[in-house]
């Protein structure tokens, strides 16, 4: 959630009214269904509210004025998984033969990857060996 809000400060010997845009964020919030929203969301008000107060008591002289905008962002988060040898290597890295693409049937890319960097081979780097 991203708030812009107006700021506004007085100078007290001219009486000259200043503004000043600026801006609070809230931290990323995970939902794991939708029944959780509202508390999620009265959480990142709170915590937005919070910031703004913490602000203004540091003394600046400046003072919350308006609300210009209030974005709430929400994404389907998909994490990736491996899946053995099927996902290639971008040519840009493979191309250096530092990275070994491993040719396995399980999900352990990594652990076959590492075990090969620390037992390098001169030919088939790629392949699984009791070595």
């Amino acid at each position: 959630m991203v708030l812009k809000y107006d700021l506004k400060k007085i100078n007290p010997e001219t009486e000259e009214v200043d503004y000043n845009i600026s801006h609070a964020r809230t931290g990323f919030k995970k939902l794991n269904n939708g029944s959780e929203f509202e508390d999620v969301y009265v959480d990142m008000v709170e915590n937005m509210l919070e910031k703004i107060s913490k602000f203004q008591n540091k003394g600046s002289g400046w003072m919350f004025h308006s609300i210009k905008e209030l974005n709430l962002f929400i994404v389907k988060f998909q994490p990736k998984h491996g899946n053995g040898h099927n996902t290639p290597i971008p040519p840009k890295i493979g191309n250096k033969k530092t990275v070994p693409n491993m040719k396995n049937k399980d999900n352990e890319c990594f652990k076959w990857a590492v075990t090969r960097a620390l037992n390098p081979v001169q030919e088939h780097g790629e392949r699984i060996t009791k070595i």
